[in-house]
């Protein structure tokens, strides 16, 4: 046999045992021939003939562009003629898709492809086995890339067994259940009753019960219990995970178990400084109320905040609070600037003090300190303290200054005002004592001269004594009591303006039916009261012509009631709110001390002092003190005799120097 033949022989055996088809390709005639193993390869019968589309059809869409570019590579005169593709086909015989690895060379003649033979082999087994090494490859990266995060993750990756006969166990458990649950994976992988004995006692029968809900429904099981830890004491735990049947009746969760004790404290200490939020919020010890920096809309505010603006809950739920509309126009500049710290500084350094205008338009005072709660949002929080009661006693105090002020000027000026009549009796007395020892001896009457020289002397003594008794008024605060008769007072009175009440026409008739008059009273000072009450009324009934005094007494258990009663002019209800206030009078040359002072000596006798008008004309002046047998019940209550004193004690360090002469 020819060698050659032996060798081409050869070569189709060996071809024929690896299944690896052979073609040729005559690009000029567009006709191609191919041996039984590619024939058999591609689906084609044996004894037909091929022709090159009818293969490129059999190629799948995505892989036939690719084989085309690849043989128009192979017959470019240019190139190496080298031909290479992989490819999919469906063969047309039994329509399975398989892969195929072709090669082959072209030969070219005068510049021209003339003809391209080549090789074909089935590698579909091949390529499969790399799919599946690639597989596998990719499998193992993500099996540790997942075995990393499980390792990262806070708690632990488990699988929980629940088998039909209702035993528990973990069969697989993350490296964290030690740390979570206190005992090693092979300690519970096919019996997990110590976990279960280790969960708190309260929390035990609803995780039974949730788990067997779970199986009954397949339901997701989550839940947040208490689990008695060997080593960490009580913590809390949170399981989240998925059961799946299995064959036999067994069910399995695979999930997910964290330690959240650290949450649960954080939560904890939120909700208790929420509480602690709230009951200060619902306590109206201050006004509260949340609201937009930018906007002023006030979006919830407690009861004491209502209360202050006078809207109510309807008010704030329509939004018909803003804090910039109540604010006057006067403030809104400085409110401005406050605003403007607060969104720069997040809150106001210092409280604002400020107006709003309440609903049905009056003002309040306020202390208003804000924070902001959002910066982005600008929303905040706002504590609003009521200031009227302060403002109203700072302009107590300021009218207390003044009175201050005023009582130490009618102190003096009262002095002198109820001096003068003595002093002025006293002139009178020693005018005619003159005028008697300027008569000739033998017209001069000795029992005259003693008596113009007693009493002169009494009135010196007697002014002496009300200076004496207003000092150590002025000094103390309190007056010099002793058990007096309040009838011998009005008759001691009566007596020292008697020589006035004559000369002015006054009819004095007296009233006085009190069953008890014995008080405990400063002599000096209630004679003075009494005398400057019935100065007082004398010098109303002036421009009258009718001109009548009443001095009037009753008494109770308790007290007695003294009116003087004239028919005068009367008391205008302009002046009547202010007339017992320092330099208040109804005389055109009065100096409105002597009702001041009148006041205050009544109020430190635990007594009372007031006016009213007279129906028959005139008015009545009225006082009551308490009786000598029930002096610890005060008329007047101790604040209003406390302040009385207080004011007069005030007065005291001021007029001290000027007065008494200290």
């Amino acid at each position: 046999m020819d060698p050659m033949q032996v060798a081409h022989e050869r070569l189709r055996l060996v071809m024929a045992a690896g299944g690896i088809g052979t073609w040729d390709y005559d690009p000029v005639a567009d006709a191609a021939e191919a041996n039984s193993e590619l024939r058999t390869m591609f689906g084609f019968e044996q004894d037909r003939r091929i022709a090159p589309e009818e293969i490129f059809s059999l190629l799948a869409e995505d892989d036939r562009l690719h084989a085309r570019k690849a043989l128009s590579k192979a017959l470019d005169p240019e190139g190496d003629g080298q031909y290479r593709a992989k490819y999919r086909i469906h063969r047309p015989n039994d329509g399975e898709e398989r892969w195929i690895s072709s090669i082959g060379q072209a030969f070219f003649s005068q510049g021209k492809a003339v003809r391209v033979i080549g090789i074909c082999r089935d590698i579909t087994d091949e390529v499969s086995m790399e799919r599946l090494l690639s597989e596998k490859s990719r499998l193992a990266e993500q099996l540790e890339i997942m075995a990393a995060c499980v390792a990262a993750m806070p708690g632990v990756i488990a699988s929980f067994r629940q088998g039909a006969d209702g035993k528990p166990s973990f069969p697989y458990a993350s490296d964290n259940f030690p740390s979570v649950f206190g005992f090693a994976p092979e300690e519970v992988r096919t019996d997990a009753a110590p976990v279960f004995a280790h969960n708190h006692p309260d929390d035990s029968e609803r995780i039974s019960a949730s788990i067997a809900e779970s199986a009954r429904t397949l339901s997701t099981w989550r839940e947040e219990f208490r689990y008695n830890h060997p080593r960490k004491g009580t913590i809390w735990l949170e399981g989240l995970s998925r059961p799946v049947p299995e064959p036999g009746g067994a069910i399995v969760w695979h999930g997910h178990v964290q330690d959240i004790t650290a949450r649960k404290r954080a939560e904890e200490e939120l909700r208790a400084s929420e509480e602690r939020s709230r009951a200060f919020f619902d306590s109206n010890l201050l006004g509260v109320c949340y609201g937009n920096a930018r906007s002023g809309a006030i979006t919830d505010a407690n009861d004491k905040f209502l209360e202050m603006i006078g809207y109510d809950r309807e008010d704030l739920s329509a939004g018909r609070i803003n804090w910039y509309e109540m604010t006057p126009l006067e403030h809104r500049p400085f409110n401005a600037v406050a605003i403007a710290e607060l969104i720069a500084r997040g809150k106001n350094e210092r409280p604002t003090e400020k107006e709003y205008i309440r609903k049905d338009g009056r003002r309040i005072p306020i202390l208003v300190a804000r924070a902001l709660l959002d910066k982005a949002t600008l929303d905040g929080v706002a504590f609003v303290l009521d200031i009227s009661e302060q403002k109203r006693n700072e302009a107590r105090e300021r009218k207390l200054h003044a009175d201050r002020i005023a009582i130490m000027q009618s102190t003096a000026a009262g002095i002198a005002h109820e001096i003068n009549q003595p002093l002025t009796a006293a002139g009178a007395y020693l005018g005619a004592l003159r005028r008697l020892l300027e008569m000739r001896p033998q017209q001069r009457s000795t029992t005259g001269i003693q008596e113009m020289l007693h009493n002169a002397s009494a009135q010196i003594a007697r002014a002496g004594e009300i200076v004496s008794r207003l000092r150590s008024f002025i000094a103390h605060g309190e007056p010099d009591q002793l058990q007096l008769s309040a009838h011998g007072l009005i008759h001691e009175a009566l007596s020292a303006t008697a020589a006035a009440t004559n000369d002015a026409g006054v009819a004095v008739s007296l009233r006085l039916n009190a069953a008890q008059d014995e008080v405990l009273a400063d002599k000096t000072q209630i004679v003075l009261v009494l005398v400057n009450l019935l100065n007082n009324a004398m010098q109303a009934m002036e421009p009258v012509r009718r001109r009548e005094v009443v001095v009037s007494t009753a008494s109770d258990e308790e007290e007695i009631r003294i009116d003087i009663i004239d028919t005068g002019v009367g008391l205008s209800e302009k002046i009547k709110p202010s007339l017992f206030e320092p330099f208040v009078t109804t005389k055109p040359r009065g100096m409105g001390v002597g009702l001041s002072i009148s006041r205050a000596i009544i109020e430190a006798h635990h007594g009372r002092i007031w006016a009213s008008p007279n129906p028959e004309g005139g008015a009545i002046f009225s006082l009551t003190m308490p009786l000598a047998n029930n002096h610890g019940v005060a008329t007047k209550s101790d604040e209003m005799v406390g302040s009385s004193l207080s004011t007069i004690a005030s007065a005291n360090a001021t007029t001290r120097e000027y007065i008494v002469g200290e």
